[in-house]
């Protein structure tokens, strides 16, 4: 009985220290997963309240899930798109080997056409990213999914117009600017056969006009002079506003010297 105790103690000892292990182990398990849970949730509502559209295809090209902006941006039901192949809304990954264009794109950002559903074409930003699925804990079976983030372009799009509009035309009249003037110039040397007319022009007395009735009614007489010489020079070449009450016309591949001639004529 004096032994039996000890080792009695000793077990009793043993299986509690044994229970409060397991008691940690699953206290840390249960933190993990709940842990993993909260990350996963706030993942979801990051994706969900995405103003991207986030796009996740597999190696097929199909569309597996979509967050509710791909609907916004696509102009159609989340459940239209779900199932569908990504090559019917973004036109760079149309044709076969859906995964190798897919795999193409990985890791860059490239500008291409998307249709909405109704079949409206409209310009895209997109990048992709692969990412690998384990089927389930412990198996070695993959499968090897894509996220795609799609973003519109149009209003950047319209920008860059815009600008570059600014960059190369009057402000007052809207003609081509200089800087438009030696780009046409610079196109039309390089040409194979290169044959333009350079016409400068500007408008007699038209300080006096500035002078006596000011600078509005002069800014009103440039437009009205600008309208008037592109409606005459139509479609046969350029006329620009360089400065002032300063144009220039390049008539492009004059038929005669006579045609030439007769373009300031035809402008006064």
């Amino acid at each position: 009985i004096e032994v039996a105790a000890p080792a009695l103690v000793m077990a009793i000892l043993f299986v509690a220290a044994t229970m409060r292990s397991l008691e940690e182990q699953t206290w840390r398990a249960l933190a993990y997963a709940l842990g993993m849970r909260r990350r996963d949730a706030l993942l979801k509502s990051i994706v969900q309240s995405s103003t991207d559209c986030i796009i996740c295809v597999d190696e097929a090209g199909i569309i597996k899930t979509v967050n509710p902006a791909a609907s916004r941006l696509f102009g159609c039901p989340v459940h239209e798109l779900i199932d569908e192949p990504i090559a019917k809304f973004i036109t760079l990954l149309a044709g076969e080997g859906a995964g190798t264009r897919l795999d193409a794109l990985h890791g860059v950002i490239r500008e291409c056409d998307a249709r909405t559903g109704r079949g409206e074409v409209f310009p895209v930003e997109i990048s992709v990213s692969r990412v690998r699925r384990f089927s389930s804990p412990g198996a070695g079976d993959t499968e090897r999914l894509y996220t795609a983030i799609v973003r519109d372009i149009r209003e950047r799009r319209a920008q860059q117009r815009r600008l570059q509009h600014q960059a190369t035309h009057d402000s007052l009249t809207g003609l081509p600017n200089r800087a438009a003037l030696l780009t046409h110039l610079e196109y039309t040397l390089a040409t194979a056969s290169p044959t333009a007319a350079l016409l400068m022009l500007d408008l007699c007395r038209f300080k006096e006009v500035n002078d006596t009735l000011g600078h509005n009614v002069g800014d009103r007489v440039l437009c009205e002079v600008a309208q008037r010489f592109s409606g005459t020079l139509g479609g046969s070449g350029l006329i620009a506003r360089i400065g002032g009450d300063e144009f220039t016309v390049v008539i492009d591949r004059p038929s005669s010297h006579g045609a030439i001639a007769q373009t300031p004529q035809a402008l006064g």
